[in-house]
């Protein structure tokens, strides 16, 4: 892993495999507070799912990670950190009307922390105030890269930050380097 460009409220981190997407969500998920919501973009294949696994994987829920594209919507149940993971799949819907019509604007309120795969077409049902992920391939540096762009909201500085030396610290472990 390494961070590209780093700033005061995000950061550009590339990952070189699953497994490495997996553990800097996990990474992630140190930093997701009660009542986060988690806005993530990006093309098949651009390691959304891997992430959301992750994150899963960090606020140690319970129920494996799959993603929810024909359920629209997989609830986990908290482990020891206390809070439970709802991870939406919002491709299958037209709009963030529809989004509200099923009533999955209440789940999102509902505590714990969410994850909408898709985020795009229903970003108008989401709070204002949201962690946004943009996840794309990089395929002309291999299959398995993927570059995330993650942004904290407003006040959230210490967690770009603390996130930003997770991956530094990851990356000089990786070469050989004293962290």
């Amino acid at each position: 892993m390494k961070v590209e460009d780093a700033s005061r409220l995000s950061l550009a981190v590339e990952t070189y495999s699953r497994e490495e997407t997996v553990a800097f969500g996990a990474a992630l998920a140190e930093r997701l507070r009660e009542g986060d919501v988690v806005e993530m973009d990006g093309d098949l294949g651009a390691g959304k799912t891997a992430l959301t696994e992750g994150i899963a994987r960090g606020l140690a829920v319970r129920g494996a990670v799959s993603s929810p594209t024909f359920t629209l919507l997989i609830d986990h149940a908290a482990g020891p950190r206390g809070l439970p993971l709802h991870h939406f799949d919002a491709y299958r819907l037209q709009d963030a009307d529809e989004f509200l019509q099923l009533g999955f604007d209440e789940i999102v309120g509902s505590g714990g922390v969410t994850v909408v795969e898709w985020a795009g077409r229903v970003r108008a049902a989401l709070p204002a105030e949201v962690v946004r992920v943009v996840a794309s391939r990089r395929d002309a540096l291999g299959e398995d890269v993927r570059r995330l762009d993650v942004a904290f909201p407003a006040g959230r500085e210490d967690d770009a930050a603390a996130l930003g030396r997770f991956v530094g610290s990851t990356r000089s472990r990786e070469e050989g380097t004293p962290c």
